[in-house]
């Protein structure tokens, strides 16, 4: 149990196991030639008849800066958003010469605030698209924080970004 332990903690690292060690070690752990833990009793509020306990202990690391370790630590909560998702799938005719990341830095660009969420889930090349050019297609998720947004919205959105993506990079909407 400790060496998979010491394994989880230090993945692709020289481990060892010895027997005895310091204090009332049973066994001692080390990564690298170096003591980073100990396998030792227990002593629990038990009947006589249970078995004995170990506990395994390893040194996971020196924490050098502990206030970045805290912030770290700190989970972020959000409320549950308390208006539907808008939501419609992109499918756009690129060419080779323009990467993903380009076209999504300049629908992110366009998209403002109520973009949530961008999400690239499928690349084509084949029949339907010219040559020299590939399908990608994005899902886009926009929310507004105090009310349902209206299709009218949801369209002109589109366009705009259609009409945006190709004056700016030459995809256009794939039909």
């Amino acid at each position: 149990l400790a060496e998979r332990v010491a394994a989880a903690a230090y993945p692709g690292r020289d481990l060892g196991v010895a027997p005895g060690g310091e204090d009332d070690a049973l066994w001692t752990v080390s990564v690298d030639g170096e003591a980073v833990g100990r396998v030792a009793p227990v002593r629990l509020d038990a009947p006589e008849w249970a078995s004995a306990a170990f506990g395994v202990e390893i040194r996971l690391g020196d924490v050098r800066d502990e206030r970045a370790a805290a912030r770290a630590t700190v989970a972020r909560y959000a409320p549950l958003p308390s208006t539907p998702p808008a939501v419609f799938d992109l499918a756009l005719l690129v060419p080779d010469g323009t990467t993903a990341a380009r076209v999504e830095a300049l629908v992110r660009e366009t998209s403002g605030e109520m973009l949530e969420r961008l999400e690239l889930f499928d690349e084509y090349r084949g029949s339907g698209v010219p040559e020299g050019h590939r399908s990608l297609a994005w899902r886009l998720t926009f929310r507004h924080p105090e009310r349902t947004l209206r299709d009218r919205e949801i369209e002109g959105r589109r366009n705009r970004l259609i009409k945006v993506l190709e004056e700016g990079l030459g995809v256009r909407a794939r039909a």
